[in-house]
């Protein structure tokens, strides 16, 4: 959900769901949806008690949502403006609904691929730490039996100790901190009047080499996705543009979507308009100019959507197997590197100390 919201999407998804049966039912929305909200627990009954209570002031489906503000998807407005537009509510809410799933689901298959990463790393420093605190310890006390000073790799190894305290629980905080900070800097960014209908934290991490074709791949098929629907439900082109770039959360695409849409309305042709949309790839821009052309832009696409759909699905699947072997191989090749050089580096030094002529 956009900035600001209580509700979680998977319940949003099902207050949707609840509203085109209610439609298909005849059941008034505002009797069906005080029900909702007296069986629904948190954000989401919140959420169906006030549609109710507007509803029941006198004001339409469409009115209720918008008063919502940033907590419902400016993208899911638009469809059930055109939804009712056409006669067809029932069928665009269910058509979102399983679009907003699908691009859920791949975003989610994203997140996983670097579940086990982050595993390895966590691991590699959770062992690190407890090998300074209790060997460092015992070759400490080692040195001080035999009389030794600690040389140049024990003071180090010494230090590390002492200020345990400090980075061993520091680094850990500094990387959550950080990565928070990314996601809610990405989020603001991304974030706009017409809103996310899928917020990606992929965002904030995509200067990541192998999570870059990824989130670009996503982003390229939420806005194929997205522009497809709002054309099939005759929202007009440019404004279903700035929807559907809207709804990808990606700042370039945000701004070729804008820039897009102006020209349109200046009177230029979907071509002209997008000549200098580099924010979208040259070959979504050409399938969007053919399409228009041959007046088949939701097919095109659609066809769009799911040529960058197999993309980031190939890319996932690629990280899922290849880069955990990769930073296995690197995190436990440095790790053992780094262990070599803490146990033995002062151990040297010692044996040097033992072997030193006595005076």
């Amino acid at each position: 959900m956009a900035s600001g919201g209580s509700v979680k999407l998977e319940q949003f998804l099902a207050l949707n769901d609840e509203i085109a049966a209610l439609i298909r039912a005849g059941i008034p929305l505002e009797l069906g949806l005080s029900q909702i909200a007296g069986s629904a627990t948190g954000g989401l009954a919140r959420l169906s008690e006030r549609l109710a209570e507007r509803m029941e002031a006198g004001a339409t489906l469409e009115r209720a949502l918008a008063d919502e503000g940033d907590r419902v998807p400016g993208v899911y407005l638009a469809v059930v403006e055109s939804g009712l537009r056409a006669g067809r509510l029932p069928e665009a809410l269910e058509t979102i609904s399983g679009l907003a799933r699908k691009l859920l689901d791949l975003h989610r298959r994203a997140v996983l691929a670097f579940v086990y990463p982050l595993i390895v790393f966590a691991l590699s420093y959770a062992l690190f730490v407890a090998f300074v605190w209790g060997f460092v310890g015992r070759v400490q006390q080692m040195y001080g039996t035999l009389g030794f000073q600690p040389e140049t790799a024990m003071n180090v190894l010494i230090w590390l100790r002492e200020s345990l305290w400090l980075w061993g629980p520091g680094v850990p905080l500094v990387a959550i901190a950080g990565a928070t900070l990314l996601t809610r800097a990405s989020a603001a960014i991304a974030g706009g009047a017409a809103g996310q209908l899928v917020e990606s934290r992929l965002h904030a991490f995509r200067w990541l080499p192998w999570l870059k074709p990824i989130t670009e791949n996503y982003d390229r098929a939420t806005f194929a996705h997205m522009l497809a629907l709002l054309v099939k439900h005759e929202t007009p082109l440019h404004e279903a543009i700035v929807l559907a770039s809207y709804s990808t959360g990606n700042p370039q695409i945000v701004d070729s979507g804008v820039q897009a849409s102006e020209k349109l309305q200046a009177g230029q042709s979907l071509d002209v308009a997008l000549r200098n949309a580099t924010g979208l790839p040259s070959f979504l821009r050409w399938m969007m100019v053919s399409g228009n052309q041959n007046s088949a832009l939701p097919a095109t696409m659609q066809q769009a959507s799911e040529v960058y759909e197999r993309r980031a699905d190939h890319r996932i699947e690629w990280a899922r197997v290849t880069l955990p072997i990769i930073l296995t191989a690197g995190i436990g090749g440095t790790s053992a590197a780094l262990y070599a050089v803490a146990l033995f580096a002062p151990l040297l030094e010692m044996y040097k100390q033992l072997a030193a002529p006595i005076i």
